[in-house]
């Protein structure tokens, strides 16, 4: 739906500015990753009552060759390294943003929110909550 949105201001902008416009998708591209890493974390226990897919599961198996029989045996370790590569996303979705632009700038403060919360449900799960 993003992606829909971001097309939509680029066909009722005055500037029909395909750069702005790609930069602004690539930056929504990393934001989606780096909120999808964060949810699969946050979202751990749902996830495995429904048998969804959830990045840590993946992970964990190639990491440990079975699957996971208890989301509350999910080493925190590996939560916090799915936690420090969301933050990543999200710093590269900053970074490609376009400078200096109103149109993305309403999309950069929604990702220093969301970098801010994944530092904090870090801080969270290094002590074991």
């Amino acid at each position: 739906m993003g992606a829909v949105a971001i097309d939509a201001m680029h066909c009722i902008s005055n500037e029909q500015d395909w750069e702005i416009h790609n930069a602004i998708f690539q930056s929504y591209s990393k934001f989606s990753i780096a909120f999808q890493l964060l949810d699969d974390v946050l979202d751990l226990n749902e996830d495995f009552a429904k048998n969804q897919f959830n990045w840590l599961f993946m992970c964990y198996f190639q990491k440990n060759g079975h699957h996971i029989l208890n989301p509350s045996q999910m080493p925190v370790e590996l939560k916090i390294e799915i936690l420090q590569l969301a933050e990543c996303y999200f710093a590269e979705a900053k970074q490609l943003l376009p400078d200096k632009r109103s149109c993305a700038s309403g999309f950069e403060t929604a990702i220093d929110y969301m970098s801010q919360s994944v530092k904090k449900v870090v801080v969270l799960h290094g002590r074991g909550i």
